[in-house]
């Protein structure tokens, strides 16, 4: 499954290229991008999700369709599908593709033993199981479990071709009262999600000491054992040698007397602590300043959830998970060094842990003097800046200084305000060398939970022999280096090729080569560490024409990830100076992500080039943003510049982004997700001129991809309101005596008015399927009047009807659904009598509650909505049918979508109903029949 979610997906004129674990969570969104052959910048894009919502669908390089895409809160192992249609001068292409997706981390950790519970004293070891219960993003292989007892020794896990692990538990054996104890487990690869309880007792023979007459004949029962019977001494005491179960905490004394009187007494027997409480495993080592949450287990003497107050951390309150489990959500220490957790509940129970707190990955820039270099000139200085989090800059933290190309003249000085410099020197023949710098971070000693990759160079030329390296960083759960961690790469899409394995280093990173292969068009690279997955995609571009930009693929999560590593370990090219480029003419910008959210850090990436469209290497552009921080530009060395901006925390976009270098200036504006409803492709406008024809140039204007991506009702409505006047006509078919002694109304006489005089009404309803789910609600209110005439006396009633039910949706095919409802419902109905004295007619209402089961149909297309259903009341026989026909047209606006519709529904009412007190009281049959024409508007979202 995981293989096949960074591969291709299907086979046809459109492919999924690869990317990274898409989760289906209803919350995050992700970038997909399709290969579509033939397609061109301009083609027309649409998109038809079959769940989920997608939005922004375009045409972002030649042959690459990019969309935002948010799963919906549901599992399916056979992914999300989506209709994708691709119209242009040089394709048409129309396809539906499936998007595999994976669950949250929503399992648990299930523990179990080979033995009941374990007398002290006894010889041999107890088996320990673990296996993982419910839904993780990752296969059981990649998956690391830590185990921790509260006493006794434990073996090594093992891992069985089950996914189950193993291992053994020696007891202690100096114990000398009855003890619990717990069993804690934790997934290393989610720590902060998925855990695991065990719970197991300790027996202890042990010599009781109990009060009860002399000379009385006394039993002792504990649980199902009984002790005795044993005389009771002249201290008025007995003494019963008993197995002591931790979990039993008292017994029962059953005495005799001399006079043969027999009591029963209860017994506290002598235990150990009644209540367990551990941690649940925690890393021996976390980052500075991380978000972390840690589970404390809490269990009374019987093994039950504890049942007093919530544990705390430091004053903390804790928030109970339920079957013994507390969490707390905690950030982990600003400065490196010992961490101290102490927990405590109701005073007397406590556990303490201390972990190890280092330095969480800082970011880096790096810059040149010169930037480039120019005829005789051959040496070049290296400065490296470090800087926390914060943006406090790093003091006697030594970066990792490599180089390629080039040969190294001095070592990394400290200059004692948080930079480094190297100074290297290229040969007189040389044209290109770098020099890539990190911060050599720690890790933390978790296995690895993702995989971040990305190109260095998005294009390269399909001549058979370019290559440009691609990075990858093994993290672990907290986003921290993983060393050594074996990975398996291939190239599922375009005709590239690389070394089939590669390792991560002692700092958790690796580069390997991508030779380009002779196909013009995207590629992509899938690496696979043990099930862990990672993928990156690049464009093969031609050899005669300029380099071509793909944006990245992913999630928004794995976007971030990438663009934060990149920061982390910047490379920077150096080159010599053609003599024929100009001075800058064009600047184009491009970020990731190309959207902002509240507190996001964006990774900008500039170009700056001649009238010739010939890099500028030596240029100085100028950054400036509407809101938020601006970090440090790192030069790369081939007219390309990196910028990093940090919104702050809780702040949200938009953001004008504005670049000048020399005379040339450019400008980006970043919408937000929120606003657009997805992740639209960011635009770069140059203020002198087109700039050419590659990617840096093909954006198009801000404004006006904002504006489809907001009115180009690509977002799918998942819920609808509706509000209605109505218009019938209510025929009162029948109405009999079934029993009673009353006189009634002769069954012959029809009372109606309609449908030649109509009923007026209106009400409202809302429907609808939360971020695309199987279950959903259904919300009705209507309200009609009607009149009546009975024996020339003329009536007015007023009939409300109500619903409220659960509704579950099944796919059947494209923009086809079918679904059932269940929930109740309350009619009014009325009944007509004669009166005491038989000389006029009395009008009754009886409100009838029910319960409602209905199911139907839906059909969908883009503009068109239609619904058909078909429902009974209960209560408790059948006393209402009803049918309704919907017809709906739909006018984007935005989020939302504007509804004009009409429908149709008849209604038959078919039950017998008691009505009256004592004498008075009769059962009448009913028979109604209501065709209602409902008209409105309402909105769908």
């Amino acid at each position: 499954m995981l293989f096949t979610l960074l591969s291709t997906a299907f086979a046809g004129d459109i492919e999924l290229l690869p990317m990274g674990p898409l989760i289906a969570d209803g919350e995050t969104p992700a970038t997909i991008q399709l290969a579509v052959s033939g397609a061109m910048p301009g083609d027309k894009v649409k998109l038809k999700p079959f769940e989920g919502t997608a939005s922004g669908g375009a045409v972002t390089a030649p042959g690459v369709v990019s969309f935002s895409y948010l799963a919906p809160r549901r599992y399916d192992a056979d992914g999300s599908k989506l209709r994708v249609i691709v119209k242009g001068d040089g394709v048409s292409a129309d396809e539906t593709v499936t998007i595999p997706v994976l669950p949250e981390p929503k399992s648990t950790l299930e523990l179990s033993f080979d033995q009941d519970g374990w007398t002290v004293g006894d010889k041999g070891t107890v088996t320990v199981t673990v296996k993982h219960a419910g839904q993780h993003p990752l296969p059981d292989s990649a998956r690391t479990l830590d185990l921790e007892a509260t006493s006794g020794r434990l073996g090594k896990l093992t891992q069985a071709d089950d996914g189950s692990w193993t291992t053994t538990w020696t007891p202690p054996t100096g114990v000398k009262v009855p003890t619990n104890v717990l069993f804690t487990a934790t997934d290393l690869t989610t720590p902060d999600d998925v855990v695991g309880l065990g719970f197991f007792p300790l027996f202890v023979q042990k010599e009781q000491t109990v009060k009860a007459s002399k000379g009385s004949q006394n039993v002792l029962v504990i649980g199902q054992n009984q002790y005795g019977p044993v005389t009771a001494g002249d201290d008025d005491t007995v003494k019963v040698d008993a197995l002591l179960d931790p979990r039993i905490t008292e017994g029962m004394l059953q005495s005799v007397d001399e006079t043969g009187y027999r009591s029963d007494t209860r017994v506290d027997l002598e235990l150990g602590s009644p209540q367990s409480m551990a941690f649940a495993p925690l890393p021996d080592f976390v980052p500075t300043g991380r978000d972390v949450r840690v589970h404390v287990a809490l269990l009374e003497a019987n093994g039950e959830a504890w049942s007093g107050a919530a544990p705390k951390l430091d004053g903390k309150d804790a928030e109970s998970l339920g079957k013994g489990w507390y969490a707390f959500d905690v950030t982990t220490p600003a400065e490196p060094g010992s961490w101290k957790l102490a927990v405590t509940a109701d005073g007397d129970l406590s556990a303490e842990r201390s972990v190890k707190v280092l330095d969480a990955v800082p970011s880096v820039s790096v810059s040149s003097d010169p930037a480039a270099l120019t005829k005789g000139v051959n040496t070049f200085a290296v400065t490296a800046h470090l800087k926390d989090a914060g943006g406090t800059a790093l003091i006697k933290r030594y970066p990792v200084f490599s180089h390629d190309g080039v040969s190294l003249v001095a070592k990394a000085r400290d200059n004692g305000d948080g930079t480094y410099t190297a100074k290297y020197k290229m040969s007189t023949s040389g044209e290109t060398g770098s020099v890539s710098v990190h911060a050599g971070p720690k890790g933390t000693g978790l296995p690895v939970a993702r995989l971040v990759m990305w190109p260095l160079e998005s294009s390269v030329a399909a001549d058979g022999s370019s290559t440009t390296a691609i990075a990858i960083v093994a993290e672990d759960a907290y986003g921290m280096p993983v060393p050594n961690v074996e990975v398996s790469l291939t190239t599922p899409i375009g005709d590239g090729a690389m070394v089939p394995t590669a390792k991560t280093d002692k700092f958790g990173f690796a580069s390997v080569s991508y030779r380009a292969g002779s196909a013009v068009g995207p590629a992509g690279v899938v690496a696979d560490a043990n099930g862990v997955m990672g993928a990156t995609i690049l464009f093969q571009h031609p050899t005669d024409g300029s380099p071509v930009g793909v944006e990245a693929a992913g999630s928004e999560a794995d976007l971030t990830r990438a663009a934060f590593w990149r920061a982390a370990r910047p490379t920077i090219q150096i080159n010599r100076i053609g003599a024929d480029v100009g001075p800058p003419a064009f600047v184009n910008i491009q970020t990731t992500p190309n959207y902002t959210t509240p507190g996001a850090a964006i990774l900008v990436t500039l170009r700056v080039t001649d009238s010739a469209s010939k890099a500028v290497l030596d240029a100085k552009p100028q950054v400036t943003a509407s809101i938020g921080k601006v970090g440090a530009i790192t030069n790369n060395g081939d007219g390309s510049f990196n910028v990093p901006v940090q919104l702050p925390a809780g702040q949200d976009g938009p953001i004008t982004l504005s670049v000048q270098a020399g005379p040339a200036t450019g400008s980006v504006v970043l919408p937000t997700l929120a606003s657009l409803g997805g992740a639209p492709p960011a635009t770069a406008d140059s203020g002198n001129g087109s700039g050419g024809d590659d990617f840096w140039s093909q954006t198009g204007d801000a404004s006006k991809k904002a504006t489809k991506a907001v009115f180009g009702n690509e977002k799918a409505r998942n819920s609808r309101a509706h509000l209605y006047l109505s218009v019938g006509g209510y025929k009162y078919i029948e109405q009999r005596k079934q029993s009673g002694d009353l006189p009634r109304i002769p069954s012959e006489l029809v009372l109606t008015r309609g449908p030649t005089n109509p009923v007026p009404g209106g009400g409202f309803s809302i429907m609808g399927h939360p971020k695309g789910g199987m279950v959903g609600y259904d919300v009705r209110l209507r309200f009609s009047g009607y009149t009546s005439m009975v024996e020339s006396e003329l009536f007015w009633d007023g009939l409300p009807r109500g619903m409220g039910a659960a509704r579950a949706q099944f796919e059947l095919a494209e923009g086809l659904n079918a679904y059932a409802t269940a929930g109740v419902s309350v009619f009014d109905v009325p009944i007509y009598r004669y009166t005491e004295d038989l000389m006029g007619i009395d009008r009754l209402n009886k409100a009838v509650p029910g319960l409602r089961l209905g199911g139907g149909a839906t059909f969908t297309r883009r503009y068109f909505h239609m619904q058909f259903e078909l429902a009974e009341s209960f209560g408790p026989l059948p006393k209402m049918t009803e049918t309704g026909l919907l017809i709906e047209g739909n006018i984007p606006l935005g989020p939302v979508s504007l509804i004009v519709f009409i429908e149709e529904d008849v209604e038959f009412q078919h039950a017998r109903y008691w009505v009256g007190t004592g004498d008075s009281r009769d059962q009448v049959g009913i028979k109604t029949r209501a065709a209602t024409t409902l008209l409105g508007w309402g909105v769908a979202f």
